[in-house]
């Protein structure tokens, strides 16, 4: 017994691997969990750090120059963005791909601590947050009570006691984030006029309400063989306890007078000023308020059939090493179970399962899988015309996947759309070993041989040529284990599910084939037409076609090189066209029928503006997509710290976020990307004022950023301001640009102030205190908690509303010297109106402003680019002052990078194996001149499809070398075959290109096939791989047709070539190695 007939001789030994790769493959399959992508994880880190009432320029200089020195010197940080609004500063740390992330926080942390002592004393303690693009919402939920009797302040009660605390404590769900409502808090509301009778300042009722307010253990005692524990209570019970609070000492009226009657006596009273005095209560001089913050955001919340409404919502979101669609279900499962728990009249319900689009995709994917898997058995069946040999080949198609799941199973794979994708890509591939093999037997039996016989020889034969055929096609992906960046995290289990496959099918070809082949085959029995003659099968007719026509091409080989060069030609024509238009792209968006909008009107727009447009928008969008699911909408702040840090930017009042879903168009959706365009092209018309950003809310979103970045570099602002604007005008006239804005948008109006310090120090009062009071009277300064019922909420002390809605009312703030006066604000500062930014950005120590916008799907990226460019060049730009491309475009080139890389290493990798395989360095060159000719049809597809050329066709480029590789093994190694049983090499490549004509076919067409459904795409989720199905399509077409013509003329070409070379080096040695001629003798 050897290798090649262990198989047929020990068959309950191959049955009882088949049912053990059966069992362990199903209970894989069915443990896989399902995701939208492979667990990729950015290299990134932001800082998130508020300072309240600081804008952005104070912030910038105290919070975010310091930290941006300090974090810079991280070891392997790449890059470090800075950005500082109103009250908070970003920054993100782009660290090498590879890097530890717990280590790279640590460091950063430990950064921070060395600093601590330079930033302000009032800035929030420092957070440090891992940005995961696996870290988003698994759902949006909403909370209602359609009876109108709670208030949105219960409905939020009810949201953080009783709904979210049941969700956190379900498995997998991290947190349930409450959105929108109103927040209790205790307000002081300090009156002027009374302060200034008073002399009280705002300092007095905040350190006495602060200090007034303690619950504190001071020690213990013993007595009685008992150890007693000592405590001080004197915590806020009611708003009456803060409303007696003490806030300084005064005189009564009777007092006050009997001091004037003082002044007039000569004498001096020893004892004045030493009577009793009356004490000043928060009472006397503020009004105590149990009421809720100032609404600074909402949540309004749009169900199908019913009107729209505030209301509260709930971001879910899944741990991070829980699954977004097994989290989803849990959280569905026991909602029911919550709504038990929840008062009389709450509704709570999904607006919008993330997972659905992950489940829509993996459907799309199964679905082309079975379609491929289909038409692949109808081309096997077709050309075999047997039943039983048939079955035997797809038997390879169910194995191989399932002792692929039970790889990828204890690999820790998802079921997601790469390594799915990876599946249905290969789903034809996976027969081309069984065909092969199973090709050769039927052959044998064919010639006489019993099955048995058969098996074994047919195996043997093409031992080497289908284990060359597969080492190729997997090796292609061996380079990505050395590369690092975003297409290694992409591409790196996709890469790995096709290793899986394809060595599982090589096994299964080699083990189960030829033991069902010798049981399950016939003999051959002689099919003869009605008149005794051999019947001719269509095969047969084809193959001695194709044998003429080899030997035409043979005889004029100088045509097919024409016709080889013209079809080359014709690849770099239509490369360098793609190249000078700029038909590439990053990655197709995903759509899953979920689309989202930012609105950013005017900064210093109130919320109420901005609701009222959001408003007017909802009320358009009902009529216009009537067939929506739900509408989400977050106005004005969210307080959101993990969206903040993932968009790098705190949502102001003046900005919204409209997030609307449909269902599928298969489940009668009608609206299409046309008309919402539309619609909001309208909207961005009748708003010029305000800037709009409506996009398809594609998955593959790695940041909230727009796809075209154009960054500017200086450090003056107005000369910044014009560059972005000119460069904005520009990029507003190129065909395919939309939503185009600057970061230096329009400025926060502000009104500024500077202080006369000698004025203040005359009086007392150094400006640290007097910006400590202006705060407190205009902002609000937190002075301790209220806490009741085992909550906290805020005591603030700040001037009533309607003393500081004026300008006026600024100047009019009271500020009290120690020397026992007070005076107005006016007194000692110079007003000035003006705007400052509103957002400021720095980027490795350079300020920064930059230029975005959408793009039209219809056009590429890189034309935009190309475009762009044009119209930029030349543009004066002032010296110290730079620009250069960022956001997709960027992306796209260091990915293009590596998988230029990947692709040349690719290369080089299959020469070295068909080297060292067939122990020639000549045969690798006949076998890999199929791989231009597949580029031709690869081409030629993505411009008939209208594709651009993205980073999911340059790996479809890449599997190409793999996958055409295998049908120049299959034919060469049965003409070397032939060639040394002693046919000629004419003979030999005609006879062999006709034996092998039935498989190079059915492998290429099954793989062709297989391939078909994602490259058509018309299901709705295969947005993504579509364009790797395209390039395969193509490319299997074009080099399967020219292959089988060019490949074999090639060969007897190159071993002319390779003969001609040795008689020539031949000659060479015989003239060096011949002794030299004898001397002439001497001339008589």
């Amino acid at each position: 017994m050897n290798f090649f007939n262990f198989p047929i001789k020990r068959p309950i030994t191959i049955y009882m691997g088949m049912l053990m790769v059966i069992l362990l493959g199903y209970i894989s399959l069915t443990s896989m969990p399902l995701d939208l992508m492979p667990d990729i994880s950015f290299p990134n880190l932001v800082v998130v750090v508020r300072y309240e009432g600081a804008g952005p320029e104070e912030v910038e200089e105290r919070v975010g120059k310091v930290l941006e020195a300090v974090i810079k010197t991280t070891s392997d940080i790449k890059t470090v963005k800075v950005t500082t609004q109103e009250g908070i500063c970003f920054v993100a740390c782009e660290f090498n791909w590879g890097i530890d992330l717990d280590s790279a926080s640590a460091d950063i942390r430990e950064k921070i601590a060395m600093v601590r002592d330079v930033l302000p004393e009032d800035i929030d303690e420092p957070i440090v947050l891992r940005i995961d693009f696996n870290d988003m919402p698994v759902m949006f939920m909403h909370i209602d009570d359609p009876s109108g009797t709670r208030t949105l302040a219960d409905l939020a009660d009810i949201a953080n006691d009783q709904i979210s605390p049941q969700l956190e404590r379900l498995k997998g769900v991290a947190s349930a984030a409450v959105l929108g409502g109103a927040t209790r808090e205790i307000q002081v509301r300090a009156d002027r006029d009374k302060m200034r009778k008073y002399q009280v300042s705002y300092s007095d009722i905040i350190n006495s309400i602060r200090y007034n307010s303690l619950d504190l253990t001071t020690g213990s005692y013993d007595v009685g063989g008992k150890r007693y524990r000592v405590r001080g209570l004197s915590q806020y019970t009611s708003t009456a306890d803060i409303e007696d609070v003490i806030v300084g000492n005064g005189m009564s009226s009777a007092q006050r007078q009997g001091q004037a009657f003082a002044a007039l006596n000569p004498f001096p009273d020893l004892l004045a000023g030493r009577g009793a005095i009356t004490p000043i209560r928060v009472r006397d001089v503020a009004d105590v308020f149990d009421t809720f913050k100032e609404k600074q955001g909402l949540v309004r919340i749009v169900k199908h059939g019913q009107r729209p409404s505030e209301g509260i919502g709930m971001a879910v979101m899944k741990e991070t090493d829980g699954n977004m669609v097994t989290v989803a279900n849990t959280v569905i499962e026991h909602l029911e179970e919550i709504k038990k728990t929840l008062p009389a009249g709450v509704e709570v319900g999904v607006s919008f399962n993330l997972s659905e689009i992950i489940t829509d995709s993996i459907g799309a994917l199964k679905t082309s899988a079975y379609e491929g898997g289909v038409l692949a058995a109808i081309i096997i069946f077709v050309f075999l015309w047997r039943v039983r040999a048939s079955l035997i080949i797809l038997t390879s198609l169910p194995l191989s996947l399932l002792a692929c799941f039970a790889v990828m199973y204890f690999v820790d794979y998802t079921l997601n759309i790469m390594t799915l994708g990876a599946l249905v890509v290969t789903v034809g591939k996976l027969v081309d070993d069984s065909v092969v093999v199973l090709d050769n037997m039927v052959r044998h039996i064919q010639m006489g041989e019993t099955p048995a016989e058969a098996a074994e020889k047919g195996f043997r034969e093409v031992g080497v040529a289908v284990t060359a055929a597969t080492v190729v096609a997997v090796i292609i992906f061996l380079p990505l284990a050395f590369v690092e960046g975003l297409s290694a995290q992409m591409f790196g289990a996709f890469a790995g599910t096709i290793f899986f496959a394809l060595m599982a099918s090589l096994v299964v070809s080699f083990t189960v084939i030829p033991m069902l082949g010798s049981r399950w085959l016939k003999p051959e029995v002689e099919r003869k037409k009605k008149d005794g003659r051999e019947r001719r099968r269509v095969m047969d007719t084809l193959a001695g076609f194709y044998g003429r026509l080899l030997g035409w091409s043979i005889d004029n080989w100088g045509k097919i090189l024409l016709l080889t060069v013209a079809i080359l030609a014709l690849t770099v024509a239509q490369t360098a066209l793609m190249v000078v238009r700029g038909d590439y792209e990053f990655i197709p968006r995903l759509v899953g029928g979920m689309y989202r909008a930012s609105i950013k009107l005017p900064p210093g727009t109130l919320l109420a503006e901005t609701d009222h447009l959001m408003k007017q928008i909802t009320d358009e969008s009902l009529k216009v997509a009537p067939d929506f699911k739900s509408m989400f909408m977050a106005v004005g702040q969210t307080n959101d710290v993990g969206n903040m840090a993932f968009t790098g930017e705190d949502q102001g009042m003046n900005q919204a976020e409209f997030n609307i879903f449909f269902p599928k168009f298969s489940e009668g959706r009608k609206t299409t990307d046309a008309q919402l365009r539309k619609l909001w092209d309208g909207f961005a018309r009748q708003n010029p004022s305000v800037q709009f950003n409506f996009m398809a809310a594609g998955s593959m979103d790695f940041s909230n950023e727009k796809p075209i970045i154009i960054k500017v570099f200086g450090d003056d602002f107005e000369i910044m301001r014009k560059i972005s604007d000119d460069i904005a005008a520009r990029v507003r006239k190129i065909n395919g640009t939309r939503d185009v804005t600057t970061s230096l948008e329009e400025g926060v109006p502000e009104l500024t102030y500077t202080f006369d310090r000698d004025k203040l120090m005359a009086y007392g009062i150094p400006t640290a205190l007097a910006l400590t009071e202006l705060r407190a009277a205009l902002g609000g300064t937190l002075a301790t908690l209220y806490r009741e019922g085992g909550k906290e909420y805020d005591i603030t002390v700040r001037l009533p509303e309607a003393q500081r809605t004026r300008f006026e009312d600024i100047g009019n703030v009271m500020l009290t010297s120690p020397m026992g006066f007070t005076f107005p604000l006016r007194d000692v500062v110079k007003f000035k109106f003006g705007e400052g930014p509103a957002k400021i950005k720095r980027e490795n120590s350079k300020r920064m402003v930059t230029v975005e916008s959408n793009k039209v799907d219809e056009v590429a990226l890189g034309t935009i680019i190309k475009d762009i460019q044009a119209a930029l060049k030349g543009y004066p730009m002032p010296e110290g002052y730079s620009y250069e491309f960022g956001g997709e475009y960027e992306d796209t080139m260091d990915t293009f990078a590596d998988l230029g890389m990947m692709f040349i290493a690719a290369i080089i990798l299959v020469y070295l194996v068909l080297a060292s395989l067939y122990e020639s360095l000549i045969h690798p060159i006949t076998i890999m001149a199929a791989i231009p000719l597949a580029f031709t049809g690869a081409i030629s597809g993505l411009f008939i499809a209208g594709s651009a050329f993205g980073v999911t066709a340059f790996i479809g480029m890449i599997m190409l070398v793999g996958i055409v590789a295998t049908n120049s093994i299959v034919l060469l190694d049965f003409i070397l075959e032939f060639h040394r049983t002693g046919m000629d090499r004419r003979t030999a490549i005609i006879e062999a290109g006709k034996t092998r004509l039935r498989p190079i076919l059915m492998t290429a067409l099954t793989t062709l096939f297989g391939v078909i459904p994602i490259a058509l795409g018309t299901a709705e989720g295969m947005e993504l791989q579509q364009p790797l199905g395209i390039v395969v399509v193509g490319g299997l077409i074009s080099s399967t047709a020219l292959t089988l013509i060019i490949i074999p003329v090639f060969y007897g070409l190159l071993e002319d070539f390779a003969e001609d070379m040795k008689k020539l080096f031949s000659r060479i040695g015989r003239k060096k190695s011949a002794p030299p001629a004898p001397a002439a003798p001497p001339s008589a």
